[in-house]
Formats: C-alpha cells, sequence, structure tokens
C-alpha cells in the first residue's frame, strides 16, 4: 500500500500503516491510498478525513541553540604568551569574572576591570595551544585553542630550598611584575634595569608591580632572596 499527503509526501508498507516523514508540525492533511500487486496498481482512495500533526518536539541540539549566554566574555583575538608573564585579554562584564584556568591551572588574576583583565600564566604551563576557561556567577565559557603559550625566555637559578618555591617576571602596558611563592618571612630584591626595589614578604604568594618605560625596549630583572641572587630575566617593554 502507498499512503500519500495532498502535499504529495508519501509511505509504503506491506501492512495497515506507515510513517509519512517530512510534514509541517500543527498542520492538517488528507491522504490517498493505493494498493499495487502483480496485476498491477488499484484506483487511488477518496481522500481520509483530514488528521492533524503534533508539535515539533526540540531536539536536545535546538534546546542548546536557545540557550542565551549573559556572562562575561572576550573580544580579544587568539593571543601568544610566553608562560611567565602577564597576559591582558579585552572584552566585557570581565568584572563578574571568578575564575580563569588554562590547561586546568587556575590563573592569578593580576588586573580586574568590567573592559578588562590581566592574569598571571604560571611559568609551569604546559608549552602549546591551550583553552581558556572564564567562570562566573553567570556560568561557564570556553574558548577553544585561544593562547598560545610559548618557552619562557628566561635565565633562572635553580637553588630554591624547595620544589615549591619560585620565582619569576613579566611585563605588561609598560609595567614590570615580579613574583615569589613559598618565601614568606624573606625579603625580596629586585632591580629593574638601574632601579632597586625592595618588599618584605608576608604571604605565600605575592606580586609587585613597577613601572618600567614606554614600550619598544628591554630591561635586565635581578631577584634577590635575603641578599643572595636567586632569578634573572631580560624583558621587552611592552
Amino acid at each position: 500500500y502507498t499512503a500519500t499527503s495532498g502535499n504529495g509526501q508519501s509511505c509504503t508498507s506491506s501492512g495497515l500503516s506507515c510513517t509519512v516523514f517530512g510534514l509541517e508540525s500543527e498542520t492538517s492533511y488528507s491522504f490517498t491510498v493505493t494498493a499495487a500487486n502483480s496485476i498491477g496498481i488499484s484506483p487511488t482512495s477518496q481522500a481520509s478525513t483530514e488528521v492533524r500533526t503534533s508539535a515539533a518536539i526540540p531536539s536536545a541540539a535546538a534546546e542548546q541553540r536557545r540557550f542565551t549566554y549573559a556572562g562575561p566574555s572576550i573580544t580579544s583575538t587568539t593571543l601568544r604568551a610566553a608562560a611567565g608573564e602577564i597576559v591582558q585579554v579585552i572584552g566585557e562584564k570581565l568584572d563578574l569574572v571568578t575564575e580563569l584556568q588554562i590547561a586546568g591551572i587556575s590563573l592569578v588574576l593580576t588586573k580586574q576591570e568590567e573592559g578588562s583583565i590581566e592574569f598571571l600564566l604560571p611559568s609551569t604551563t604546559p608549552i602549546g595551544i591551550a583553552d581558556l576557561v572564564i567562570y562566573s556567577g553567570l556560568g561557564k565559557l570556553v574558548y577553544v585553542s585561544f593562547l598560545e603559550i610559548t618557552q619562557a625566555t628566561e635565565i633562572e637559578a635553580a637553588r630554591s630550598d624547595s620544589v615549591n618555591q619560585r620565582l619569576n617576571a613579566g611585563a605588561f602596558n609598560g609595567f614590570a611584575a615580579v613574583y615569589a611563592k613559598g618565601f614568606v618571612g624573606k625579603t625580596l630584591s629586585w632591580q629593574i634595569g638601574g632601579r632597586w626595589f625592595r618588599q618584605a614578604i608576608t604571604n605565600d604568594y605575592q606580586v609587585f608591580l613597577r613601572k618600567a618605560g614606554p614600550a619598544g625596549g628591554s630591561y635586565t630583572v635581578r631577584m634577590f632572596i635575603d641578599g643572595e641572587e636567586m632569578f634573572a630575566k631580560t624583558l621587552a617593554t611592552r
């Protein structure tokens, strides 16, 4: 048997029912039927009483498309940065960000405003292409292959008392940032170009910012713990 709708959609079955595909939801249709055997095809039956299709059931993909994300977002294009640097991204509602992650690592935010956010890219971050994940009270947003992480160009003295101790430095927007981890109770001294700075370390992880000069130049940062030089890195002003 072949059942055909008034719009031309049809189905064929050897039984007493079949399913016609391609019909519109919540639309009325009438159908005619023909029968076929070895002798030939029968005349077309009279049109059936109209039947109405039911409302469409949204697919999971369609339901997902209906969701409107209203949380923080980034407008910066894909970035490239060295492990150990401070990275700045531009976007909207970034003051609502509660956490940033790259390669599963939670990032330390050094500056956070509505239109921009800056974070320290740990020197231990795996080299390569990484996703950036934004968390806020309004949901989670993933930027796939957002950041290309390169090897830090640093001269690092591995003379720490513990593998949990770490020193590093980065440059952004005319500033130099130095950070120290695992040196609570010690004194950090650092030199930027010809200028010296000194600070007692009171927390397990601390970041210090100092003006470094206009973009286009370069300078060396040297870091000392209790008078012993532990780290040196050449930075380009940005």
